[in-house]
């Protein structure tokens, strides 16, 4: 899918998007390039941008979820569960703010 219904999808403007992509925040393995070499991304790209998006509301840092991507994967797992618990406690996914 295209950045802008990344967009709407997730409700982040697609300078967000660009932003997170310079700072290394959405992985390579969400994004290809077509052949007129615009963006394309994946359909698991929504529900990991929502995880992003809601751990930032808890007070996360950009700089805290690089950290995350890049460290091992038993971080990512530990991130992973958190983010999990976190949306059974709340109950309802995405956070609105």
């Amino acid at each position: 899918m295209r950045a802008n219904e990344v967009s709407r999808l997730t409700e982040l403007p697609i300078s967000t998007l660009r932003f997170y992509e310079r700072k290394q925040l959405i992985p390579e393995q969400f994004i290809s390039r077509d052949e007129n070499n615009y963006r394309v991304y994946n359909e698991g790209v929504v529900t990991y941008l929502q995880d992003v998006r809601m751990l930032l509301t808890l007070g996360l840092t950009i700089q805290d979820l690089v950290l995350l991507i890049n460290e091992s994967s038993y971080i990512k797992k530990e991130a992973l569960g958190f983010v999990t618990h976190v949306r059974i406690y709340r109950g309802s996914y995405p956070i609105t703010s």
